[in-house]
């Protein structure tokens, strides 16, 4: 899956090369990820327009021409771009960062944004978890790289700072 500034999101074979679906939008498209279990595909678009900054959930078909572009949830609200986004554990989440150096993580049952990390003071540009899951790793234009407690979303560490 790939997300581009021309509003699409497309869906490609691994083995071929060859783009078997694209999801269009009315803004840029900025970041994609996959759910546990490749069902679903979580898509950021930029504000634009008056429309603010959004990430939309679509489910993945298992069979490539079943694909559809329903958009199953939109949350939305943070200003500026969401420049990453990961699932959470069990998919009931969805983790983003954004232009405003703010980590939010959204219920998506509700669509309702749940908690906020503060701490970095420029963009974020990185967003992964450790392999265990329980350490959510972060890296900014302020120069930082966070760790971050993954199960109580609050400061682990402040693992490097930048000159």
């Amino acid at each position: 899956m790939t997300g581009s500034a021309d509003t699409t999101c497309k869906m490609w074979d691994a083995e071929t090369g060859v783009c078997y679906f694209t999801h269009q939008f009315e803004q840029p498209v900025r970041a994609v990820a996959l759910s546990q279990g490749d069902q679903l595909m979580c898509i950021s678009s930029d504000p634009f327009m008056g429309v603010p900054a959004a990430v939309h959930v679509v489910r993945v078909a298992e069979n490539r021409e079943e694909q559809s572009a329903d958009i199953l949830k939109s949350l939305s609200g943070p200003e500026g771009r969401i420049n990453r986004a990961l699932w959470g554990p069990l998919n009931e989440t969805i983790l983003t960062g954004g232009e405003d150096g703010v980590i939010r993580l959204w219920d998506v049952e509700t669509g309702r944004e749940t908690c906020v990390l503060r701490g970095h003071t420029a963009e974020i540009v990185s967003l992964s978890f450790s392999t265990s899951g329980d350490t959510l790793l972060t890296g900014s234009f302020d120069h930082d790289c966070r760790l971050w407690d993954a199960h109580a979303f609050g400061p682990r560490a402040r693992v490097l700072e930048g000159h």
